[in-house]
């Protein structure tokens, strides 16, 4: 088999990413999910890739080394969502002595820290401490928190530079950032 161009991309995006759904795929590199689903069963049948089924979601995971967790998942969801407005991107990112689930750099200038609690609630503490350090740089931020739901109360009163999504909004991220930076 011959690797094309785009199984190159496909799988260097799957190998820096850890891993991919095929709709996430099938948005960056295909015109329909079926030309994604054939295309993906030659790679895994010749090898370059891996298949397995995420116990959490029950889909279908294309990935290199080990499958990918349901939190790593929506991270890429959202690198997919706002892939033409970031300059940078890293998973895990650490603030001081402050873990974070990832950092995003907008082409704009804008920081976006991400933290995605599907199963713990992020404590307010840490995300007081992410505000001090970015508070001290004095640079335009925003924690992006991405969740099953939404806070119900608590939030609010961490400040404006706090927004809390629920999973489904991911695909519309970019415009809930846009919308927040107007106000």
């Amino acid at each position: 088999m011959k690797l094309t161009r785009r199984d190159s991309q496909i799988i260097e995006f799957i190998s820096n990413n850890k891993g991919a759904t095929i709709e996430q795929l099938e948005k960056l590199f295909f015109p329909s999910y079926i030309s994604c689903s054939k295309r993906l069963k030659i790679l895994c049948d010749n090898e370059f890739i891996k298949v397995g089924i995420q116990p959490v979601i029950g889909k279908k995971i294309y990935y290199d080394n080990k499958i990918p967790s349901y939190h790593s998942l929506i991270f890429t969801d959202l690198l997919i969502n706002m892939n033409e407005e970031i300059s940078f991107a890293e998973r895990e990112y650490k603030i001081k002595n402050v873990r974070t689930d990832g950092i995003i750099i907008l082409k704009k200038g804008k920081i976006i820290i991400v933290e995605i609690d599907l199963f713990n609630r992020t404590s307010d503490k840490k995300l007081i401490d992410i505000q001090n350090q970015l508070n001290t740089i004095g640079t335009d931020y925003m924690i992006l928190i991405i969740s099953r739901c939404k806070r119900k109360k608590g939030i609010n009163k961490l400040g404006d530079n706090i927004k809390n999504i629920g999973i489904e909004e991911v695909k519309d991220v970019y415009k809930i950032i846009n919308n927040l930076h107007e106000k």
